[in-house]
């Protein structure tokens, strides 16, 4: 479970772990593409002993958490090397390395480096790390209690706001402080969560869609990422289901964004195909239960009309999706079925003739086409 970071062109990682995990030494690491050479060496300066690290910008220090002086590892301390030079790491006044060991909290969960400072989460707190210059390098402030984060890599910042996945709640940081994000779906992954398995919880920003995802396992799933929820930031929508991520990286010079899937081992490229590495992509999504009528009385829908973009925009408009509704009276009632309606740009309306007060309606893509878009418009129904 390594943290990686960039120095310039070279390559920052530090594994996490206690000699006590029978991991040993878990120094940081440092790689230069211009060596010549494939591997990794250690910083033999760097604390021997750390949870992880980050580099903290723009004055460019490696500042590592739960970490040692001694080798003995200290969770609440933290420690920062001097600016623009990795090899030095003992506070002198000739330098700017240091330490400072957060006074709350009983571990520091994680760190990343915010659009404006760093920010250090605590089991229980969120605390502010900014840079201030000699003689204290950095100042740190805490902003938030009650929000302390669940995993070390559940945080990430997104067009200037932080999210982060908290021990029962999603929560944000922008310039109006830490709030809480309402989660209409809380229970399904709060009431499901793996609990001895947390420490492999993966957040997701995908910046190009303003969606922001939290990969995690599930109890008696055998302890791997199976399930995801999403927010999108600007619909404020929330959505979930079930595919594992166990790595994670936003769009970059690489292109869109690229995940790693713990099932197949494979490493996949997000957002460049309508298919499924050249399969057909099997892409459903069902809606909540909506009122058909805020009144006791019945609706009775005989015609539902599809508006749908069909396929890309100048291309050919051949796609073909599946519609089902789930109908019932009551919340908590065995709804009553109707379809799936196949239905296509040909398709002027369907004839589902069904009674109810509330309704969820599925839609999924034609599990045997490859090559095709679609896209939901305002479907109306009489």
């Amino acid at each position: 479970n390594w943290t990686l970071d960039n120095w310039g062109q070279i390559l920052i990682a530090c594994p996490n772990g206690t000699i006590a995990d029978g991991i040993g030494f878990t120094g940081i690491y440092q790689w230069d593409p211009t060596s010549g050479s494939p591997i990794a060496t250690v910083i033999p300066q760097a604390p021997q002993v750390n949870d992880g690290m980050f580099v903290a910008m723009p004055q460019r220090q490696i500042i590592a958490w739960g970490s040692t002086f001694t080798g003995i590892q200290d969770p609440l301390l933290i420690r920062w090397c001097d600016v623009n030079n990795f090899n030095s790491w003992i506070a002198q006044i000739t330098n700017q390395a240091g330490s400072y060991r957060i006074p709350k909290g009983s571990r520091i969960v994680g760190c990343i480096q915010g659009p404006q400072q760093g920010l250090v989460w605590t089991d229980l707190a969120l605390w502010s790390m900014q840079y201030i210059g000699q003689p204290y390098v950095y100042s740190f402030n805490e902003i938030g209690t009650g929000c302390g984060l669940i995993a070390k890599k559940a945080a990430a910042s997104m067009n200037g706001v932080v999210y982060w996945m908290g021990q029962s709640q999603f929560f944000s940081l922008s310039g109006s402080g830490v709030a809480p994000i309402f989660c209409p779906v809380w229970d399904v992954i709060f009431q499901d969560l793996d609990l001895t398995n947390l420490d492999k919880i993966r957040v997701a920003p995908n910046s190009r869609f303003g969606e922001i995802t939290w990969y995690y396992p599930v109890t008696n799933n055998g302890g791997e990422v199976t399930n995801y929820v999403k927010y999108n930031v600007n619909l404020q929508a929330w959505d979930y289901g079930t595919l594992g991520r166990t790595a994670w990286i936003n769009e970059s010079v690489l292109g869109p964004p690229i995940g790693a899937d713990p099932s197949s081992l494979y490493i996949y490229q997000h957002e460049t195909s309508p298919n499924a590495d050249g399969q057909p992509l099997l892409a459903s999504f069902q809606t909540g239960y909506f009122a058909t009528s805020e009144a006791d009385i019945k609706t009775f829908v005989d015609q539902v009309w599809p508006d749908m973009k069909w396929g890309e925009y100048g291309g050919s408009q051949s796609a073909t999706v599946n519609i089902t509704f789930n109908v019932t009276d009551y919340p908590g009632q065995t709804p009553r079925t109707y379809g799936p309606y196949n239905i296509s740009v040909d398709t002027e309306f369907v004839t589902p003739r069904f009674r109810g007060r509330l309704m969820s309606v599925k839609i999924q893509s034609d599990p045997n086409e490859t090559g095709t878009f679609w896209r939901l418009g305002a479907m109306r129904y009489r």
